[in-house]
């Protein structure tokens, strides 16, 4: 059984790398689509730079964050 296991395994990891091969760049198509996603909402948020090593993002009416460069923190995720 666990030879069987260990078989299967094995063709899975051969399957997966074929797959890989067949990518362009760096990314995998998953990442790279959830990358563009965000790259393109983010389009709409303006920063500007609200003193010492912190930022406030406006994106859109009614939505600004804070972002804490030094503490690594943003008011919207903390």
């Amino acid at each position: 059984m666990i030879e069987t296991i260990r078989t299967k395994i094995m063709l899975l990891i051969v399957k997966k790398k074929e797959e890989a091969d067949k990518w362009k760049g760096m990314l995998c198509p998953k990442i790279k689509k959830k990358l563009d996603v965000n790259i393109k909402d983010s389009l709409r948020c303006v920063p500007s730079h609200a003193g010492e090593e912190k930022y406030q993002v406006e994106c859109g009416p009614g939505s600004q964050h804070v972002v804490d460069l030094v503490e690594n923190c943003c008011s919207y995720r903390n």
